[in-house]
């Protein structure tokens, strides 16, 4: 009976690892990003930020990591979310490039694909090129469970380097729309980290993410 009981226990423990890997909890990084307005930091209530309708920050505060962020005004983001499992890999050449101090804000949900699979053939297979096909190959075979691939272009230029280190993205204009940013109402964003800048050659690389809503203000 006592041999029953602990292989209960290592099977039940087995399982819950399995659940544990592919729970939709974001890469830890949630801590390293803070939104700021009015020279106060602003805290997320269940995921939701809640921001009066005047320019606001995004700071990330982690270090050895490029941040960026996707900004969708689709509400499928929110079951794609739920979706979302490590790990992620994306590829050199996803970046998408906004005026300065301007977030913009998609339309469309997030470009996501379940590994290498024929939709993404279909999708991007002409795009990648020997190297970015080996490079996924090879840090794949270096995972222990087959890869998300987002393909969704996410800005990392206004994202500006502080003196103490942290990284400044100041919000001036969303799309076409300044202050009071009529007619938004509510955005959700994925905010991610990589290894970009300590690896600007790579064709390939992970992905940590943090998944908010953003609510203005009536």
């Amino acid at each position: 009976m006592r041999l029953v009981a602990i292989l209960f226990i290592v099977v039940s423990v087995f399982y819950s690892n399995i659940r544990l890997a592919n729970a939709a909890t974001p890469s830890g990084i949630i801590k390293d990003f803070q939104f700021i307005q009015n020279g106060q930091v602003i805290q997320p209530n269940s995921g939701i930020v809640t921001l009066s309708r005047t320019t606001f920050s995004i700071r990330y505060t982690g270090k050895g990591a490029a941040p960026s962020v996707y900004a969708s005004f689709n509400p499928k983001l929110k079951k794609q979310i739920k979706e979302l499992h490590d790990p992620i890999v994306s590829f050199a050449g996803t970046g998408s490039a906004a005026y300065p101090a301007q977030l913009y804000v998609d339309s469309e949900a997030l470009d996501m694909y379940h590994g290498w699979s024929a939709t993404f053939e279909t999708a991007w297979g002409s795009v990648q090129d020997t190297k970015g096909r080996d490079a996924y190959v090879a840090l794949k075979n270096s995972l222990a469970t087959d890869p998300l691939i987002i393909m969704s272009g996410r800005n990392y230029t206004n994202f500006e380097p502080q003196t103490d280190g942290s990284h400044l993205f100041t919000v001036r204009q969303i799309n076409d729309f300044p202050p009071p940013f009529k007619p938004v109402t509510t955005m959700y964003l994925i905010l991610f980290t990589d290894e970009t800048s300590l690896r600007p050659d790579a064709s390939t690389y992970l992905l940590n993410w943090a998944p908010f809503v953003v609510e203005f203000k009536n």
